[in-house]
């Protein structure tokens, strides 16, 4: 007896008409994980949904952790599947072309990333094979829904069949699926698009191959090339648009003029900058290099070619080729670079690609030190409930090498320790930003935000409360529900305490909160914005601003602000409207995480209208120091800054001795070489 069947599509979007359509005419039983955010408009799809004759499966609760705990999962396999590629001879050639093993962090990387994929699907298919025992489940992936899955080649089932029977033969985890999970409609395309990923990839390879020649040619035909330079530090510009938007922690914001000077310092942008940022750069007579496929020499380029033909004669595993094929011309790159520019110390953050890795594989070997630096609170380490499995690990904060990992508090050091990063040396300087929040304080940084909210009706005597929220969306951890119930109880707020002055600024704009209840979301944001005592900060207004001027800081967790705000000694609390967040690392710390409003008001009025000075600052001693942030004093920049200034060409053993960081300072895995 033939089991009746059930197709689900994993999301329904209008290019999927036809085979919704084959399936019900063969009488399948049809249903949706997710609607596609283009799917609203099609009369097709409500028309269906309408009659009941597809309907959307409710595994909201089981998908809720969106992709962190499948890229755990691929974290603690990743080693097992890379075992059976690390034999390719192509592996060995990237080995020797960069004389190093740590290349290999490029391929584990990017592994980790499939494999999430592999484990997303897998446990949607083991859990509808469950479900639904007696029938014969047919599943159709899609390629990824943005903005926090990563979009695909389209090539998910072959890759899935793949990787299941690469996971089968290295002893990986993985539920028994079995691999027939696919319509057999979608067979010949899956064929299709691995001939066209194959070709793409070749010309991929040609093209690079292609370029690096032109640009040899370029550079031979009288291009003036810039005098060598040696430079005690090299300051990444990752995100251009982020690094000079911000007034205050701006792209510079190191260079102080006594530990670092401007003329010790070369900018470097992975790819050319705007006209805006190359102004202020060449305004300040700030040295900068946004070009940097100009320095190629001829010895160099003639062994990346070499490298490229070897690729084509091969043509091992696409997926070998392909990031091979980017290594080598970010070797080049970077070897190249070299021969122009000495750097001691390069300093970054937020450098996820893995063009990083090799870039300092290169400066390495050239006897430079490379430093990453935190930025950030909202890490997926402070998500983890006590006693869950799910450590939120991702791939993105995956595979580092550094020399340096300057980090916030002791916590986040287990996070990265954890996710496979190779550095040697990890240190506890404090959170950054805080520095700010006490020049601005003091008036070392001018700010003109005071006036424009007595503009807006702040008056003197109301108590100024900065709002900070975060990104959200449906297939996120963070929901379109958890956002409006957080904006709800901060405009409740403004009702229930009549002098309070509120300040909202929003980490995204308001078109990022796609889905298919957006108009709810908005119409939150926008009652609260319209409230006669609340400012709506713009994209010029620092959040460093906001908080300096403040008298307490409420954020969704667990966003930074809130972690900044604390490390300069200010009121602030996380406000888990929805109460998800139960559990967490900073919810052991009493009176810092609100679960309800009633907990959020009475924190508020115990906050602002009724501890003392002293009792605060007893609190913060007693369980903030040492849990939150060790420090306290508004003085991390400073550290960071005696740190490059004594440490960028010495080895890390002098770190432990300086005479500029304590010993409380150095992280609980400074003593573990890589």
């Amino acid at each position: 007896m033939n089991k009746k069947r059930v197709t689900i599509f994993e999301e329904l979007a209008p290019r999927n008409r036809l085979a919704v359509m084959y399936c019900l005419h063969r009488g399948d039983t049809v249903c949706f994980l997710r609607l596609n955010e283009n799917s609203l408009s099609a009369g097709w799809i409500n028309a269906l949904i309408g009659s009941k004759k597809i309907e959307r499966l409710d595994m909201r609760h089981d998908l809720n952790l969106n992709d962190f705990a499948y890229h755990d999962k691929a974290f603690d396999n990743v080693d097992k599947f890379f075992s059976l590629m690390s034999q390719s001879s192509t592996l060995a050639r990237m080995r020797i072309l960069c004389k190093s093993d740590y290349i290999d962090l490029v391929y584990k990387k990017e592994i980790t990333k499939r494999l999430a994929r592999l484990y997303y699907i897998n446990f949607i298919v083991s859990r509808l094979q469950s479900v639904y025992c007696d029938k014969d489940i047919k599943f159709v992936p899609s390629n990824g829904m943005p903005p926090y899955q990563y979009r695909t080649d389209g090539c998910e089932v072959c890759d899935y069949r793949r990787f299941y029977l690469m996971a089968k033969r290295c002893g990986a985890n993985i539920e028994d699926t079995g691999i027939n999970i696919f319509p057999a409609i979608l067979l010949p395309g899956m064929y299709i698009k691995a001939g066209v990923r194959r070709v793409l990839t070749v010309l991929k390879v040609l093209s690079l191959c292609s370029y690096i020649i032109i640009r040899q040619i370029v550079s031979l035909s009288g291009a003036r090339r810039r005098p060598s330079r040696q430079y005690k530090y090299g300051i990444m510009v990752v995100s251009p648009e982020r690094q000079f938007a911000n007034r205050v922690r701006k792209v510079d914001f190191l260079i102080d003029g006594t530990l670092i000077k401007k003329s010790e310092v070369l900018f470097i942008a992975y790819r050319k900058m705007g006209k805006a940022c190359r102004s202020y750069l060449d305004d300040n007579d700030l040295a900068y290099v946004d070009v940097l496929d100009e320095f190629f020499s001829v010895r160099r380029t003639s062994r990346a070619v070499l490298e490229y033909c070897m690729l084509i004669l091969r043509l091992p595993d696409v997926f070998l080729t392909d990031l091979s094929a980017s290594i080598i011309h970010y070797h080049l790159r970077w070897t190249s670079f070299t021969q122009t520019f000495g750097i001691d110390a390069l300093v970054t953050h937020c450098d996820i690609v893995v063009q990083s890795i090799v870039r300092n594989i290169v400066l390495g070997k050239r006897g430079s030190k490379t430093f990453y630096y935190m930025d950030s609170s909202n890490l997926g380490s402070f998500m983890q409930k006590t006693g869950r499995i799910v450590e939120f690990r991702h791939s993105n904060l995956g595979f580092f090498y550094y020399d340096y990992f300057l980090a916030w508090n002791e916590h986040v050091m287990d996070y990265f320790k954890r996710s496979h990063c190779k550095i040697i040396n990890y240190v506890n300087v404090g959170c950054l930003w805080a520095e700010h929040l006490e020049l601005i304080s003091s008036g070392q940084i001018t700010s003109g935000l005071v006036d424009k909210l007595r503009g807006c009706g702040y008056r003197q005597g109301m108590k100024l409360i900065a709002v900070f929220d975060s990104t959200f969306h449906d297939n996120s951890l963070t929901t379109c529900s958890d956002g409006i119930d957080f904006l709800k109880g901060v405009r409740r707020l403004l009702d229930d305490l009549p002098d309070l002055f509120m300040v909202i600024k929003e980490k995204m704009a308001i078109h990022i909160h796609t889905d298919s209840r957006p108009q709810d979301l908005i119409a939150a944001y926008d009652r609260l914005k319209l409230h006669a005592r609340c400012y709506a900060a713009d994209k010029k207004d620092s959040p460093s601003e906001i908080i300096a001027f403040s008298d307490m800081v409420i954020s969704f967790p667990f966003t930074s602000t809130s972690f900044e705000a604390l490390s300069a000694r200010k009121r602030a609390v996380w406000y888990d409207a929805s109460g998800k967040f139960k559990n967490t690392f900073f919810d052991a710390i009493p009176g810092l995480v609100c679960h309800d409003y009633k907990e959020m008001f009475e924190r508020v009025s115990e906050l602002l209208l009724r501890m003392a000075d002293a009792d605060y600052d007893h609190y913060l001693d007693s369980q903030v120091k040492g849990r939150v942030e060790s420090y306290l004093d508004c003085k991390a920049i400073t550290r960071m800054r005696k740190l490059l200034n004594s440490n960028s060409s010495v080895p890390g053993e002098a770190l432990r001795k300086s005479r500029h960081c304590e010993e409380a300072v150095v992280g609980r895995y400074a003593d573990e070489a890589i």
